[in-house]
């Protein structure tokens, strides 16, 4: 077990992810929190007690704090709260019928019920400890690290004060986002050093390091951007081609994911199929992933309604606007062809989602906190990729991870918006509203 040291407030990450990422171990060494336990000595000021407009708040403290659409267990979930997330309320409760501290009416919509799940108390101390909010402006939210040696997960131990317990070994590969970070002595009294995770369970911060960030392929569509059919190269060794008078010669090497814009023109070289850009030179067709113009349309295709279309055998998926496309990319890992065409809908839309229990459920099965997840009813999760391939897509039958980039920009389109404060939010009763997904 580790004695967490008690700790004081030094600021909190300025994130700067994308591009110009620089070192994880940086961004590790800025994020510091307070205490686990509450010091009553010198408290720490309330989390968002009040907001602008002088609205009383309530601080979550489950991982996954349900907003009900009634003031009632058994009512829909219309969305969740993170750990350490607040949100604007009522002044008192609609009712304390089967919720220990009343049900309290949030923003913009919706019930939480105040209990083991919910405070009135922005000095306790999860909020404190997880009040690192999540920068949706971003190319992800949270700062994210990968296991990079055999290492174990801890938890607060709730019979000790600043305590922590092991909680068994966590599976090398492992990513996920850190929102803190502490000093904590062993039971050795040797310093060791825990980062905090979104669920708020523990990893020593020696034993993980930057998780690399894919750029990003997505083409936004119509309205003087790019047209389709578009073309993205599926490995290192895709390269322009030259026709030398009915011999095609490479030319210069395409990046793993580079979008090329294609005239629509095909031709056939001994047993060799080409396609031809727009600025004259070609691509090898087994050497690109296409995006293309649809001869015909889902019945979801109507009005203005969002749906993605999402082409199995070519690993791309487009997003239209009733019939008009709107941004296409390739994705990095992603199930195999599907046998038969089928039409599904985004059920939720998550800020990050813990996917696979930490400690490993399974031996050599990677633990993934994914960002910008979107839940469909079928179970398969589209999200932004968390490891870059190296020189291939990859096979992955419970979901589609795209380029962190790519990801956020489907998130952000998407429907629902995400309200906000929250954490993850479901999709409407009202099918004619959700995002369709066409799986062909």
């Amino acid at each position: 077990m580790l004695r967490a040291c008690r700790l004081f407030a030094t600021g909190v990450l300025a994130l700067a992810l994308g591009s110009e990422m620089t070192g994880c171990r940086e961004r590790l060494d800025s994020l510091r929190g307070p205490s686990l336990s509450r010091n009553t000595e010198s408290a720490e000021s309330p989390v968002g007690s009040l907001d602008a407009s002088g609205a009383a708040r309530l601080g979550a403290l489950a991982n996954d704090t349900a907003i009900r659409e009634q003031p009632s267990r058994s009512s829909r979930v219309l969305g969740y709260l993170r750990a350490g997330a607040t949100v604007t309320r009522a002044a008192e409760p609609a009712t304390g019928e089967g919720c220990p501290g009343g049900w309290y009416q949030v923003a913009p919509r919706g019930y939480v019920c105040v209990g083991r799940g919910a405070t009135l108390d922005l000095y306790h101390p999860t909020l404190q400890a997880m009040s690192l909010l999540p920068r949706l402006d971003q190319v992800l939210p949270y700062p994210y690290a990968r296991v990079l040696r055999s290492t174990t997960l801890f938890e607060r131990d709730p019979d000790t004060r600043d305590g922590l317990r092991d909680l068994g070994p966590i599976p090398l590969g492992s990513t996920f986002a850190v929102i803190g970070s502490w000093d904590a002595l062993d039971e050795d009294d040797r310093l060791r050093h825990v980062a905090l995770l979104t669920n708020g369970r523990f990893v020593p911060r020696e034993d993980i390091g930057e998780v690399p960030i894919a750029p990003g392929n997505g083409v936004r569509l119509g309205q003087g951007h790019w047209e389709l059919p578009v073309a993205f190269a599926t490995g290192k060794a895709a390269k322009l081609y030259r026709d030398a008078e009915g011999e095609m010669l490479a030319g210069d090497s395409l990046e793993m994911g580079q979008a090329v814009r294609l005239s629509g023109r095909p031709k056939l070289v001994g047993t060799e199929r080409y396609l031809a850009t727009v600025n004259g030179a070609f691509v090898r067709d087994r050497e690109v992933a296409v995006a293309a113009l649809r001869n015909r349309y889902p019945d979801v295709a109507t009005g203005d309604r969002h749906w993605i279309d999402v082409d199995t055998e070519q690993a791309v998926l487009v997003l239209y606007l009733g019939q008009e496309p709107q941004f296409a990319c390739a994705w990095l890992t992603g199930p195999e062809k599907v046998s038969s065409p089928s039409i599904t809908a985004i059920a939720f839309k998550r800020v990050t989602l813990m996917q696979d229990e930490l400690p490993e459920p399974e031996p050599g099965r990677q633990a993934r906190d994914q960002a910008w997840a979107l839940e469909l009813e079928t179970g398969l999760v589209i999200d932004a990729e968390s490891n870059d391939p190296i020189s291939s897509r990859q096979v992955d039958r419970g979901h589609i991870g795209l380029a962190p980039s790519d990801a956020r920009e489907i998130w952000q389109w998407t429907t629902p918006q995400l309200p906000v404060d929250w954490q993850a939010v479901a999709a409407p009763m009202d099918e004619t509203a959700r995002t369709a997904v066409v799986l062909r």
